[in-house]
């Protein structure tokens, strides 16, 4: 009943965004070209914590190409190839398919400012899963392209011990390196203003993998790709046992 509480819940959400974006201007498929980034979390079929992070470039013709990876349950499906489908409205909603490893999953889509990000509702019952992608924009696909302060914002589950909440402040130096501050909630034991340091490596398509070492805990890997013109950041834990994903921003 509370499953499906979320999802009415959700779906209602997601038609009075298209009812306010409406007003923006006819959309096509061609609305959606080029590279983004994008995180789905939520429930899968089974009840358990999942967490989908991926890499796509859209045709601006309804296909699209990437690599996703994918925590389910603590269990990680790194840098997947996948190939999808999609059809966006003039009202700019739409639709998307995505096949991974013969899995297809079906969602909906509110595409946001010219294309430059989409909002995701996965419709496969009884998974409950939301999430938004970012273009990419001109980013420098380099360590270069990650320089600067970051709001950092995660969360999801650590399994065998609990549900985990981080917000912080990361400078990333364009050279490799990151330091910061960090505090959180792990299984309701919160922690405040803890140090952070670590390196990262970006790849020529702007993806790229992260180590972050917050003061007191294992060090934490991610998966990471460039946003948003190199003003954003997305990232996916990639150590077994986790369930985390996140979004910064300059």
């Amino acid at each position: 009943m509370i499953s499906h509480r979320l999802q009415t819940v959700l779906l209602v959400l997601v038609a009075a965004l298209a009812a306010h974006i409406a007003a923006w201007g006819q959309c096509s498929n061609a609305t959606l070209k080029g590279n983004a980034a994008f995180i789905v979390s939520g429930l899968d079929t089974n009840g358990a914590p999942v967490a989908a992070f991926g890499h796509i470039k859209s045709n601006g013709k309804g296909t699209f190409t990437g690599v996703e990876t994918v925590a389910d349950n603590g269990a990680i499906l790194d840098n997947a190839p996948i190939t999808g489908t999609y059809k966006v409205h003039s009202d700019c909603t739409g639709t998307s398919t995505t096949m991974i490893e013969n899995l297809t999953s079906n969602a909906v889509l509110v595409v946001l400012s010219s294309g430059s990000g989409f909002q995701i509702l996965n419709v496969d019952s009884p998974n409950i899963q939301q999430g938004s992608a970012q273009a990419q924009g001109d980013a420098t696909c380099t360590a270069a392209g990650l320089n600067g302060n970051f709001g950092i914002q995660a969360g999801g589950t650590i399994i065998g011990v609990g549900d985990v909440v981080l917000t912080g402040l990361i400078n990333f130096n364009g050279a490799g390196k990151l330091k910061g501050t960090e505090s959180g909630s792990v299984a309701g034991e919160i922690f405040t203003g803890q140090s952070v340091s670590g390196s990262y490596k970006v790849k020529s398509n702007c993806t790229g993998t992260a180590t972050i070492k917050i003061k007191g805990f294992t060090p934490l890997h991610a998966n990471l790709a460039i946003t948003n013109g190199g003003k954003g950041v997305m990232v996916v834990a990639t150590d077994a046992g986790t369930v985390i994903s996140g979004i910064g921003q300059q």
